[in-house]
């Protein structure tokens, strides 16, 4: 009787992330990069057609909601994090506030109370100051994730933890002019929407 031995060769796994199922490995780019298949994901399973036109994604929160964290944690931030080349992404964090005039500055009532209408602020002056998804779309994935209350301290832990230079200009930003017109346009747009929005995530 003859015995055989079959050896099955394995290359290493350097990553721990990578003893995941290999289904698994194409996810994220950064998976993908950590398990070396960034080429076979990219050729086999990404395969995104560049002259493709890019799907626009808007999407008008609060910056307490709940349910715009859930959507956020469990949605928005994995997908974007694996196909963000394909995504023209928008987020409009106003909601469901009202506003009104007084003396020339617009007021300002959100739905989660003076937090939320801060954790607004601070979310849309990022937007507009760090003028980069690339940027500002980690920076609010952050600070919607963070357990850390109030949102003025989610907001500077995350800013830290992703080294934002230009911090302090936001922090201005929410407090002064600048914001308060950024506000108002966030406003317009939530309310010039058709059909109208009925709830948040919208």
């Amino acid at each position: 009787m003859r015995y055989f031995i079959i050896l099955v060769i394995i290359p290493a796994l350097t990553n721990a992330i990578c003893h995941i199922s290999p289904s698994l490995w194409c996810n994220t780019k950064e998976t993908a990069l950590k398990c070396d298949v960034l080429k076979q994901c990219s050729e086999n399973v990404w395969n995104v057609d560049s002259n493709a036109p890019k799907v626009n994604v808007e999407l008008y929160i609060e910056s307490l909601c709940p349910d715009c964290r859930h959507l956020i944690a469990t949605q928005l931030w994995p997908v974007w994090q694996s196909i963000n080349e394909i995504m023209n992404l928008s987020i409009i964090p106003y909601g469901n506030a009202q506003e009104e005039n007084k003396g020339g500055n617009w007021i300002f009532h959100c739905q989660h109370g003076p937090e939320e209408c801060l954790g607004n602020l601070i979310e849309t002056c990022a937007i507009e100051l760090m003028n980069d998804v690339n940027k500002w779309m980690p920076f609010i994935a952050c600070i919607e994730m963070s357990n850390v209350s109030p949102i003025q301290n989610a907001a500077k832990e995350c800013a830290s933890k992703l080294r934002i230079e230009n911090y302090a200009k936001i922090l201005n930003c929410s407090s002064g002019p600048m914001g308060n017109k950024l506000m108002h346009q966030n406003a317009l747009r939530t309310d010039a929407l058709n059909p109208p929005h009925q709830y948040v995530p919208w």
